[in-house]
């Protein structure tokens, strides 16, 4: 029972641990490709998602579970814009490869 509260907030996370799971792979494709304008595209929607999930929590005073529901969907919706800036880079590149120089 005392580890009931623990179980709960690792469920709501698991979407988010997830998504990080499987970009993690992927955090050298901006590097790599050249592209830190895409780095830092992703990092502000990232922190601009992050402040906005503290902002809800708190403007609706919301409880330790809700504020873990929200942060993680903010998170997970970060890593899922991390999946696609990390595809469209690769795309990108692959064209800019396969044009004649």
């Amino acid at each position: 029972a005392e580890w009931e509260m623990a179980g709960r907030y690792v469920q709501l996370m698991s979407p988010l641990l997830l998504l990080q799971f499987m970009t993690s792979p992927l955090g050298g494709t901006l590097d790599v490709t050249e592209r830190q304008d895409l780095h830092f595209y992703r990092e502000i929607v990232r922190i601009a998602l992050l402040l906005g999930a503290f902002g809800v929590a708190r403007f609706y005073h919301f409880d330790s579970t809700e504020m873990i529901a929200v942060l993680s969907a903010a998170g997970s919706l970060g890593y899922a814009f991390y999946l696609f800036v990390s595809w469209y880079a690769l795309q990108t590149e692959k064209s800019r490869e396969a044009r004649p120089a």
